[in-house]
């Protein structure tokens, strides 16, 4: 299959209408034997961050065709909840029970972590300086009340 080149960026985009989707998951289904499927996501090495998919053919297919629907079926509130109860082995590491639709694009959804790094960053710097400026206030009164003392 030819894929569009995108010079290792993530910019190409192409709009399908809602009948393709439906004629896509529509083809995964029929050409798959759901009691056949299996998937599952795995640690690897025992490394909660380092996860895999483990799956045959079958259930690659139920996957990707549950990820389709959330297109076409979210909530109000922009919710799908997935359908994988048969063929999503219960023994998983992970399990994803829902998709959240987001308009947000790839750069957009980096930013909030982005600005909430430099927040806590720029409150941590903040209260180092006012915690030495206090310690420079509270060492020249203790100095000016010793000479005075001495006077």
């Amino acid at each position: 299959m030819d894929l569009p080149k995108t010079n290792g960026k993530r910019h190409f985009h192409i709009k399908m209408k809602q009948h393709e989707i439906e004629n896509i998951i529509s083809k995964l289904h029929s050409s798959c034997n759901e009691e056949l499927a299996y998937f599952s996501t795995q640690e690897n090495m025992g490394e909660p961050e380092n996860l895999y998919i483990k799956a045959n053919e079958d259930g690659l297919k139920l996957y990707a065709s549950e990820l389709l629907k959330a297109i076409l079926l979210k909530d109000e509130n922009n919710l799908y909840f997935l359908d994988k109860e048969n063929w999503e082995d219960p023994n998983s590491t992970l399990f994803m029970d829902h998709v959240e639709i987001t308009n947000q694009n790839y750069a957009e959804a980096q930013i909030v972590p982005q600005l909430r790094e430099k927040n806590i960053s720029g409150y941590l710097i903040g209260f180092g300086c006012v915690v030495v400026v206090l310690l420079l206030l509270s060492a020249i009164f203790i100095g000016i009340g010793t000479m005075v003392s001495w006077l």
